[in-house]
């Protein structure tokens, strides 16, 4: 009996996607939404994503299908932002938890801990380069 529960759990799991992503936008050309903006949750969707540029500033929230967080498609936006903003080091980041998307720390420090969406773990996704607090560890 324990093993039908078991399987059932795991099944209710994997076959729901939801998480709750912040909203918001600055970008230019679009319904002005102040940042971080309104905790919001979105059943069937399992990322969320966040637009900055190089100093953390976020320019926008919101949830993404997943399929939508591979390198190519986040290099797009990176661009874009980047050509708006005039600002070379933006970033485009989804990450994979409840409220991940409230600041550009916070998607990093979540990606650090999940790195791929729920609903599928096998998809391998861009991640961020960790500065390293303590320096690189080299003499010198």
């Amino acid at each position: 009996m324990l093993a039908y529960r078991v399987s059932v759990l795991c099944l209710l799991f994997r076959g729901s996607s939801s998480i709750s992503c912040f909203s918001c936008n600055k970008l230019p050309r679009a319904e002005q939404k102040v940042c971080p903006g309104e905790r919001v949750e979105y059943p069937t969707s399992d990322a969320c994503r966040i637009l900055a540029l190089s100093d953390g500033t976020v320019v926008q929230t919101m949830v993404s299908p997943s399929n939508l967080c591979h390198k190519e498609n986040l290099n797009v936006l990176r661009r874009r932002v980047a050509k708006l903003y005039k600002d070379g080091g933006a970033r485009a980041v989804c990450c994979f938890e409840d409220g991940c998307n409230r600041g550009l720390e916070n998607a990093e420090r979540s990606l650090r801990a999940v790195n791929s969406p729920p609903s599928d773990p096998n998809l391998e996704f861009e991640t961020f380069e960790v500065k390293n607090p303590g320096g690189d560890g080299g003499g010198g």
